[in-house]
């Protein structure tokens, strides 16, 4: 199994300090780990397009989130959601699965990456504030799972409770319980699960949405 890892922090950062080495020396963890420092929205696109991203089980993106909540920053230039999906359309292996390491849950327009005919098969992605602990114990359960070890269940939707209920034990009355999300589509229906409880409305975003840079693959 071949894990992608795009770092997009600044290289001071040390928001991902346990996660970098987790899958840089992945084969610990029975899979081919590799990270990519991403200086610049243009060189993410570049990397995107000149890639075989066929080639991996689990794409990893990590950065911050943008505080309008339709991106995300690659170290301080703002990247939406919707043109890092239609970059990834049609280039990954119907059993890639995308993990959003940021902040600013919701993800408007990642619906777009999926494509009928290649993966995402799922995406993984946390819709609160991200806590580094709790973000990086859920991507090593994924890689688990993606490797067959988490009782052979195919599923993702057991892995997500087996998450948030670590946390719940974990954070206790510290962070949110329910933090980790997974989408899939079924037809033309972007589905997730946990479903927001009744009532559940989100933080009104605090910056102007990021303008589409019109990337295509």
């Amino acid at each position: 199994m071949r894990v992608l890892y795009l770092r997009c922090f600044h290289k001071a950062d040390e928001v991902d300090l346990e996660l970098k080495p987790f899958i840089d020396d992945g084969s610990s963890s029975g899979f081919d780990g590799q990270t990519v420092s991403i200086s610049s929205p243009d060189a993410l696109r570049d990397f995107l397009l000149d890639q075989d991203l066929s080639t991996y089980q689990i794409l990893v993106l990590g950065a911050h989130g943008h505080p309008s909540k339709s991106g995300f920053l690659v170290r301080d230039e703002p990247v939406r959601w919707h043109d890092f999906a239609a970059l990834l359309c049609g280039a990954l292996s119907k059993d890639c699965s995308l993990i959003l390491f940021s902040c600013y849950g919701g993800y408007p327009g990642i619906g777009r990456a999926f494509n009928s005919a290649s993966g995402p098969d799922v995406i993984f992605g946390p819709y609160v504030a991200v806590l580094s602990d709790a973000m990086t114990h859920a991507i090593r359960l994924i890689t688990d799972w993606k490797n067959g070890a988490v009782d052979g269940n195919k599923s993702p939707l057991p892995l997500v409770e087996q998450v948030n209920a670590w946390a719940a034990k974990t954070y206790f009355k510290k962070y949110d319980q329910d933090f980790l999300r997974v989408l899939w589509k079924e037809g033309h229906k972007i589905c997730r699960f946990p479903a927001p409880p009744n009532g559940w409305r989100r933080d009104r975003p605090k910056g102007a949405i990021i303008s589409i840079r019109g990337w295509k693959r």
